[in-house]
């Protein structure tokens, strides 16, 4: 083990293995499923202005609600295609790949065409939209206000939310601050090797 335990920590979670990644979609999953209400109606409050009792909830507004179930799991390519493909075996709900990169992103995958698909779901459809990292958030907001403008009820989770992004995950499971190196995931690290 490193002496620095700071850089221990570091190095561990910019080297995630697949042990840590499998629990952090156990997480995703448990976290949608297990909240209250009181939490839900509290928070709701707190980003509307609106109180939970009094005004019907706006469909965009319920991320956190006991019991979120999702009719859909949208993975962004190609990170997010794993926790999509896990989180979707889990909760046993289907799930649709988009390939999108942000032109504006630190990605070095800004080469897809970028056209969205359309979803087989009705609108007002519950989505969740999983990355493995928001780091500058561009592709996550960009996403899932394409999605938000088609009337579908949008959440989003991230394995890593990045300091300074543009947009915050209505879950993650590891945030990092602004500086902090580039995590390169197991399922990278083989594309990189010989």
């Amino acid at each position: 083990m490193n002496d620095n335990l700071e850089d221990y920590v570091t190095d561990a979670l910019a080297h995630p293995t697949y042990d840590n990644l499998h629990y952090y979609c156990e997480e995703i999953v448990n976290h949608f499923n297990n909240l209250e209400y009181k939490e839900w109606a509290g928070e709701y409050y707190a980003r509307t202005g609106r109180s939970a009792a009094g005004d019907p909830p706006d469909p965009y507004d319920m991320v956190t609600c006991k019991g979120k179930k999702f009719d859909l799991i949208v993975g962004i390519a190609r990170g997010g295609l794993f926790p999509a493909i896990v989180i979707s075996h889990i909760l046993n709900i289907p799930m649709e790949s988009v390939f999108y990169s942000s032109k504006q992103g630190a990605g070095d995958n800004r080469n897809h065409a970028n056209n969205l698909p359309e979803l087989p779901l009705q609108r007002y459809g519950k989505i969740l939209i999983v990355d493995d990292i928001c780091d500058t958030g561009f592709t996550l907001a960009e996403v899932k206000r394409y999605y938000a403008s088609k009337d579908y009820n949008i959440t989003t989770a991230t394995f890593y939310h990045k300091e300074g992004a543009i947009i915050e995950p209505d879950f993650y499971n590891v945030k990092l601050p602004k500086d902090a190196p580039w995590v390169v995931f197991p399922y990278e690290a083989l594309s990189n090797e010989g």
